[in-house]
């Protein structure tokens, strides 16, 4: 009979630990790319950049559809501009129409409370989007929003990663957790929400930028 040595519960979890976190340390990363809009990528499009006219449309086009869903989502004007900034929030609606949207696409879920109190939704303004480059005939990664952080955050990514103050042309890196795409629109944000979370954003930090051709 062959005896086997026994691990100890202590060091099995030590073992696993150390597995989970070999993991996560060698994650893939995916470059993606700045712009304030379809219009401003294009400028940039070519076979160098690894992205065509066609990718800077249809990368929009996806960003505005995540944006619709995983926007914060605010019950009141006011309390969106304390966190994103003056003039930087509309209703849902209005956000809609901008992004050539229909109205059904940006979901709102609130509470009976705040349905029972009626009142306008606000979200923060759209600011561009972040996209991946098509190299090798491989797919091209998912597109990000972005839009004004919380209290002076800079730049924040529908994923909630903040990226400080970027310009259009530069790239930064992603792992694949960070472009999961969100399943559901995130609930309407009292006062009370956005004290305990310490606004959307804050918690994240951006790591090393670059711009295309530099």
């Amino acid at each position: 009979m062959i005896h086997r040595p026994r691990v100890s519960g202590r060091a099995r979890a030590v073992i696993l630990g150390g597995a989970v976190f070999g993991l996560a340390a060698c994650e893939e990363k995916t470059d993606l790319t700045y712009f304030e809009n379809a219009e401003q990528c294009t400028r940039y499009a070519g076979a160098e950049a690894g992205f065509s006219v066609e990718d800077c449309q249809a990368a929009f086009a996806e960003a505005a559809q995540s944006y619709a869903l995983s926007a914060p989502r605010y019950e009141s004007r006011e309390l969106c501009e304390e966190e994103h900034g003056p003039a930087a929030c509309a209703p849902p609606e209005v956000q809609a129409a901008a992004l050539g949207l229909p109205p059904e696409a940006v979901p709102v879920e609130q509470t009976p409370e705040q349905a029972s109190q009626g009142g306008s939704i606000f979200m923060p303004l759209m600011a561009g989007y972040m996209m991946g480059s098509m190299m090798s005939g491989g797919a091209r990664a998912a597109s990000q929003p972005v839009y004004t952080g919380s209290r002076g955050a800079g730049l924040v990514t529908g994923s909630g990663k903040a990226m400080g103050a970027v310009t259009p042309g530069s790239t930064r890196s992603f792992s694949g957790s960070e472009l999961r795409a969100p399943k559901a629109a995130p609930q309407v944000l009292s006062r009370a929400n956005v004290a305990s979370r310490g606004g959307f954003g804050a918690s994240r930090t951006s790591g090393g930028l670059r711009s295309l051709g530099g």
